[in-house]
């Protein structure tokens, strides 16, 4: 491994971001919201800062970041976000969301409380579904067949999850339907109003 200076960097972050995952990892066991052995907040803190110092001097090495600062570096992870993504990267990020899912589902299904979990898995799966689906050529282009894509497989989403861990199926689909007609009917009034007013001359000063 190259002892570099963003190695040497990200080593010391490491302390302080160990210590933050400790008392955060720690205060989920004792609140019991982490059905866990309390003794397992050590290396659980340890996996995470490894996994986050692995993370990112791999990302600061590769966009040759050499400045340490974590406003620095969030702001260029913003602006190379904004360009144009290839197939294979969004097909790794379906697939890796994927996984989270089910991983998702086997925990959820030992331990069904913890509604957190799921919250975070949601947002998650949500934005990659959302850059996968909307973005294209780095701008982002809601049409009612790529918003029905989005809402079909987020709806399987929620019915797969209620049919795991045993939830009753009939009141889930019956909001899921609300939902469904109403963003739709939504959707289509905003591109109705979009499409008049292009179609009106501009007004003349």
């Amino acid at each position: 491994m190259n002892f570099d200076s963003i190695l040497k960097e990200e080593i010391c972050r490491s302390v302080v971001v160990y210590f933050v995952s400790f008392l955060a990892i720690g205060m989920l066991i004792i609140s019991k919201d982490l059905p866990i052995n309390l003794g397992l907040t050590f290396p659980l803190a340890f996996i995470v800062t490894g996994a986050i110092c692995w993370f990112m001097v791999r990302y600061r090495r590769k966009e040759q970041l050499l400045d340490p600062s974590p406003i620095a570096i969030l702001a260029h992870a913003l602006q190379t976000r904004k360009k144009p993504r290839s197939h294979a990267g969004i097909t790794t990020e379906v697939i890796l969301a994927i996984l989270l899912y089910l991983i998702y589902l086997v925990i959820a299904h030992a331990n069904p409380s913890i509604p957190f979990l799921w919250i975070a898995v949601l947002i998650i799966v949500s934005g990659v579904l959302i850059h996968a689906i909307f973005k294209v050529d780095g701008e982002y282009r809601v049409t009612p067949v790529r918003w029905a894509i989005f809402y079909l497989v987020l709806s399987a989403l929620f019915i797969i999850r209620a049919l795991v861990l045993r939830y009753p199926i009939v009141p889930i689909l019956v909001v899921l339907g609300i939902i469904g007609v109403g963003s739709v009917a939504i959707l289509l009034l905003w591109m109705f109003w979009i499409q008049k007013n292009d179609r009106l001359p501009p007004r003349s000063e």
